[in-house]
């Protein structure tokens, strides 16, 4: 799991001082990338070698509890799932001095060639990083990627256990 802290500011609340309902959407972002580059995903490098984007396909939120000007939240990013083009997170905001529980949500990317914006399989890379930590990959059989893309076509390596007996992009 990853934790990101963030102070709130004037910027991000209404006159006020309630944090505005979409700038939770801002935070749990930033809470993807930063998990993402804790596991030595540097976004801007696999859209260079790998030509590979990530792209919100769904969220569902839940809003409990409000934040204000000048608290101190964090947000925690954790992978729920792995599919084989697909990641899907857990998130939540907590307020840290109250220790509550302020804003909850579930967001599912998905792997993007950059010159088209067709879904692709998730680079060999991150999955073999994904192996390494151990997470359950989901997936579903004699699945045809619909973009034709060299990622797709590549094997996914022996060494990589995964759970894909029957694993076909």
């Amino acid at each position: 799991m990853s934790k990101l802290s963030i102070r709130v500011y004037y910027e991000d609340t209404d006159s006020g001082g309630v944090v505005y309902y979409a700038n939770y959407l801002k935070y749990i972002e930033r809470g993807r990338s930063e998990y993402l580059r804790e596991l030595n995903f540097d976004q801007e490098q696999l859209s260079r070698d790998h030509s590979a984007l990530f792209v919100v396909r769904s969220l569902q939120a839940n809003y409990l509890l409000p934040a204000f000007l000048d608290d101190l939240i964090e947000v925690h990013t954790e992978i729920k799932s792995v599919s084989h083009a697909s990641l899907s997170f857990a998130q939540k905001i907590l307020n840290i001095e109250k220790n509550t529980v302020l804003f909850n949500a579930e967001v599912k990317v998905v792997s993007v060639l950059k010159n088209n914006f067709k879904p692709c399989a998730l680079p060999q890379v991150i999955l073999e990083e994904l192996n390494g930590r151990q997470w359950l990959i989901t997936y579903q059989p004699n699945i045809q990627c619909r973009s034709g893309c060299e990622i797709c076509d590549v094997s996914v390596s022996s060494n990589v256990n995964l759970f894909l007996d029957s694993y076909y992009v």
